[in-house]
């Protein structure tokens, strides 16, 4: 299958065995047609999904300090809502 074939369509054991008029077991019991089959559409299924963008060390550094400080002010509210929570049971 060309590579064009490929992006335009689904390739699967399914699409293989209808196009090539056989039968998908019979495409599962060939291992040289399996292997090609499977490798074929890993790579479809790579192709297709979003790769995600590489973080910067820079914006690591921003993420975690936000992340820290988002922290450390619920740890503060925490604790006032355990004070008060403290001073209405007792």
């Amino acid at each position: 299958m060309s590579e064009i074939a490929l992006k335009k369509e689904s390739f699967n054991f399914n699409s293989v065995a209808q196009k090539a008029n056989v039968s998908k077991s019979w495409l599962y019991k060939q291992k040289g047609i399996r292997t090609r089959v499977e490798t074929l559409r890993g790579l479809q299924i790579s192709e297709i999904a979003p790769r995600k963008p590489s973080k910067s060390p820079r914006l690591e550094d921003v993420l975690i300090k936000t992340l820290k400080s988002r922290i450390k002010g619920l740890e503060e509210e925490n604790e006032q809502l355990k004070v008060r929570l403290h001073g209405k049971l007792f």
